[in-house]
């Protein structure tokens, strides 16, 4: 059973913790094996063993805050703040009508989630004029 000394936490850059348990020597002392990683300069006791640092050395616990500015940019989040910007309220009215109700409501779930709800009323509006009778967002008759 650990005792108070057996564990320790791991602090990250970011202030995020891990909580672990320390590995001991043959006589029972804690041990401490200092690691640093070449690409940040973190360093950590490598004989700390927590959820992000399992095995000794096997990766900087830091890794997924690493920048590499030789490779290029996040393409996902780059081509969705395209889409967005290029997806005016015409271009919206425009398509709303073409798409069947899953796509249009998949697209309004989109730019809803990138804080575009005003565009997503557009969208919807547009392809509920075209519904049809008993369709999910018919719109009803104009008199």
């Amino acid at each position: 059973m650990p005792t108070d000394d057996d564990t320790s936490t791991l602090v990250l850059p970011d202030g995020t913790r891990y909580p672990g348990r320390l590995q001991r020597d043959e006589m029972g002392e804690p041990k401490v094996i200092v690691a640093t990683c070449g690409h940040c300069g973190f360093s950590w006791n490598d004989a700390l063993i927590t959820s992000v640092t399992p095995t000794p050395s096997g990766r900087c616990p830091n890794e997924y805050g690493h920048v590499y500015p030789d490779e290029p940019t996040d393409r996902k989040a780059d081509a969705t703040a395209r889409l967005i910007d290029a997806l005016g309220w015409d271009t919206l009215a425009d398509i709303g009508p073409t798409l069947t109700c899953t796509e249009v409501d998949a697209l309004a779930d989109f730019l809803r989630a990138h804080g575009q709800d005003e565009s997503a009323t557009v969208l919807i509006d547009a392809h509920a004029e075209a519904d049809d009778e008993g369709d999910e967002h018919y719109a009803g008759e104009d008199e």
